[in-house]
C-alpha cells in the first residue's frame, strides 16, 4: 500500500498563486480483532503492520514475545487485522479506565491500571556509558534517513542504534506507532536489548519513557523536548534521557554519570 499520494494544491507566495501538484502522507486506520473481541483502532502509515501490531500488544502488557501470538491474519484492503492471543483480553479491558495522553493522532496509547501497577514492579538492567559525539553522529544519521518526512513533512521517525550505529528506522504519522514498530522489529527478529539506544524525532513523553522501559532500553534521546513527568519516569527507572539534540548540541536531563563528552 502507498505511503503517500498525491493531491492537488493552489500554493501561495508573495502576491502570486498557482495550481500544482503535492505530496501528502496517507493515514490509515488499523482495526485490531484479539480473540474476536475488537480492540483498538490505530491510526498509521501503511507499512511495517506486523510490527505495529506486535509492538503495540507488548507496550500494552498482552504478550512479551513473538511467540505469545498463536495467528494473526492482516487484511490491508478492509484495514483489520485478526489476532488469537493466549490470554483472556476481557480481564484487560475492563483495566482500561482511559485518560487522554499526551499521544498524537496515532497509537491507541493510555495511562491504566495496569500501566501503574506493573511499572512499579519494572526490572530494568543499568544503563550503560554513551559518548555525546556518538549521539550527535547518530542523530544526524536519523535526520538524513527522513525520506518520507522530507517529501511530506508529515511523519516522525524512531531508530533503534547499538554502539555500532542503526539497526532500525522506522516514519510513521505518529511518534508512538514509529516507536511500537521498532520494538515489534526487535521482538519478530529477537533483538536483545543490551547497549540499544532509542532515538525520537518527537517530544519525550512519559508514555514513551514507559515503552522504552517494557522493553528494557536504557537510552532515549530526541531532537524534540522532554515532558516533566518524563523525566521524572525516568530517574525512579534510572534511565538516560537526552533531549533538543541539534548539531552538536544536546541537553541530559538523567543518568548524568553515564554520559560523557
Amino acid at each position: 500500500m502507498d505511503k503517500t499520494q498525491e493531491t492537488l494544491i493552489i500554493r501561495f507566495k508573495n502576491d502570486q498563486s498557482q495550481e500544482e501538484m503535492d505530496t501528502v502522507v496517507v493515514e490509515f486506520p488499523l482495526t485490531l480483532f484479539i480473540n474476536e473481541l475488537e480492540y483498538t483502532t490505530l491510526l498509521c502509515t501503511p507499512s511495517n503492520l506486523k510490527a505495529l501490531i506486535i509492538g503495540h500488544l507488548k507496550n500494552d502488557f498482552l504478550i512479551e514475545s513473538f511467540e505469545d501470538i498463536q495467528s494473526m491474519i492482516i487484511d490491508e484492503s478492509k484495514g483489520v487485522a485478526y489476532l488469537e492471543i493466549d490470554k483472556d483480553i476481557k480481564e484487560h479491558l475492563s483495566f482500561k479506565n482511559r485518560y487522554i495522553t499526551s499521544g498524537c493522532a496515532s497509537s491507541a496509547m493510555y495511562y491504566d491500571t495496569l500501566d501503574a501497577i506493573k511499572l512499579r514492579s519494572l526490572s530494568t538492567s543499568e544503563p550503560f556509558q554513551v559518548k555525546m559525539s556518538d549521539i550527535y553522529k547518530n542523530m544526524s544519521i536519523l535526520n538524513q534517513h527522513s525520506e518520507l518526512f522530507k517529501s511530506t513533512g508529515g511523519v516522525h521517525i524512531a531508530g533503534l542504534f547499538d554502539t555500532k550505529g542503526p539497526i532500525y528506522l522506522i516514519e510513521d504519522i505518529g511518534r508512538h506507532n514509529a516507536v511500537d514498530k521498532v520494538i515489534g522489529l526487535m521482538l519478530i527478529n529477537q533483538i536483545q536489548s543490551d547497549y540499544k539506544m532509542m532515538f525520537i524525532s518527537g517530544r519525550i513523553s512519559s508514555e514513551m519513557v514507559l515503552k522504552c522501559a517494557k522493553q528494557d532500553i536504557k537510552v532515549i534521546v530526541s531532537r524534540s523536548a522532554p515532558m516533566n513527568l518524563a523525566i521524572r519516569m525516568a530517574e525512579s527507572l534510572n534511565m538516560v534521557l537526552i533531549g533538543f539534540v541539534r548539531g552538536e548540541k544536546g541537553n541530559v536531563y538523567t543518568a548524568f554519570d553515564y554520559v560523557k563528552i
